[in-house]
This record gives structure tokens, sequence and C-alpha cells, in this order.
């Protein structure tokens, strides 16, 4: 997972600079806050996956939505931004929903992981 991790960071810093160097010239303010907003989810889930690798592996079906709705969520968001509304960027709220479900369920099971060792 650490790989999946580093992975998106670097992909959010690459964008970050896409955003920054190249975009910039090509897309208007609204699209370009959008973009950047599909950077700053792709920085703070790398960043946050990587912590994460400590304790959970890839298997963990949290995980799994977490990943599934990080890619779905950015890839809403960058289709909307570079190519417009009514693209495949409608796919944008499932892939937030999985984002939240995951964090939501992430939560609970840190929550019982800590409950489990403080009981012993």
């Amino acid at each position: 997972m650490r790989a999946i991790g580093a992975i998106f960071v670097f992909l959010g810093i690459l964008s970050g600079s896409l955003s920054a160097h190249i975009l910039r010239a090509t897309l208007g303010a609204e699209e370009l806050i959008i973009f950047d907003r599909a950077v700053l989810y792709l920085l703070v889930h790398g960043v946050a996956l990587l912590a994460l690798s400590a304790k959970s592996d890839l298997s963990s079906w949290n995980i799994r939505i977490l990943l599934l709705g990080l890619v779905i969520f950015v890839t809403g968001l960058i289709s909307r931004a570079v190519l417009g509304a009514g693209t495949i960027s409608a796919i944008a709220p499932f892939g937030g929903t999985l984002l939240l479900i995951g964090w939501a369920w992430t939560s609970i099971s840190e929550i019982r992981r800590w409950r489990v060792d403080n009981e012993r």
C-alpha cells in the first residue's frame, strides 16, 4: 500500500505542476479550481495511505473502497476541468460517496482496534 500512496503523491505533484505551468494558460479560473481540487485530493489521500500502510494492508475492504473512491472522484474532477461538464465527470459524486464510506469504515475499524488493544 505504501507504493500506491507514493504513486498518488507523485501524481498529485505532477498534476499540480501541470496546473501551474501548462493548464493555467488553457483552462478558465473555475476549471483550474476544479483541477486543483483533484490535485489536493491526490496529495492528501496519498499521504494518508502512506500513514495507513503501517497498520493496514491492501486486502482490507475499507482500503479498497478508499482507493476506488479516490480514483473515481479524481477522474471525475479532472475530466470536468479538462473536458467540461456532462462528460465522465458525472461519476465524481459516486467516487466522493465511496471516499466517505471508506473513511467511515476506516475510522470504525481503528476505534475497534484501539478498544481491543486497550482492553488487554
